[in-house]
């Protein structure tokens, strides 16, 4: 009966360790990391931040950065939006989800939410579309906009993107008007 019981405590064990060691992850999820890309920062010269209710346009002209809003441009958080740069470029891909686009709605990457980081001419150098977060509560499933592959990350996003648009805007004095002579392109 002894030598039953410490069996029956082995096996539960062991397999409370593979479930640990698996990280809480389904069988059918792929392991097989894909190639993610640097993401060159300093190239980057527009930003936009889509909640799915709300777009926030960011764009780097003559080296500062400015909201391109519906009442016109007006200055940005520059330290905000270097963070958020530099956040995104330290972003690491911790695995490989899934690659079906069968998932992509119950992951949350069918839609809505995205990042997009642009060049001058306009190009995406980052184009996410940022889903729901993963299941260590530090990580989030992304999709590359281009891509049916879902990848966790290492960075929580969701908060990034639910922030308002004034956490992305510098304090303004009553009265503040859109920057004069600046076209929205």
């Amino acid at each position: 009966m002894k030598h039953g019981i410490w069996l029956l405590a082995l096996a539960v064990i062991a397999a409370s360790a593979w479930v640990v060691w698996q990280g809480g992850r389904p069988a059918h999820m792929p392991q097989v990391m894909d190639v993610w890309p640097p993401f060159p920062v300093e190239h980057v010269r527009g930003l936009n931040l889509d909640t799915g209710k709300d777009v926030l346009e960011l764009e780097m002209n003559n080296g500062a950065w400015l909201d391109r809003n519906e009442t016109g441009p007006r200055p940005a958080n520059r330290q905000g939006v270097a963070m958020l740069l530099r956040f995104l470029a330290d972003m690491r891909q911790m695995r490989v989800v899934t690659h079906s686009p069968k998932m992509h709605a119950t992951l949350g990457v069918a839609s809505g939410a995205r990042i997009t980081a642009l060049d001058a001419q306009g190009r995406p150098l980052l184009d996410l579309y940022v889903g729901r977060g993963g299941v260590n509560l530090l990580s989030t499933y992304v999709r590359k906009a281009d891509e049916d592959t879902v990848y966790a990350v290492d960075r929580l996003l969701g908060p990034l993107l639910e922030s308002s648009r004034d956490f992305w805007l510098p304090p303004t004095a009553e009265g503040d008007k859109p920057v004069e002579g600046e076209s929205h392109h």
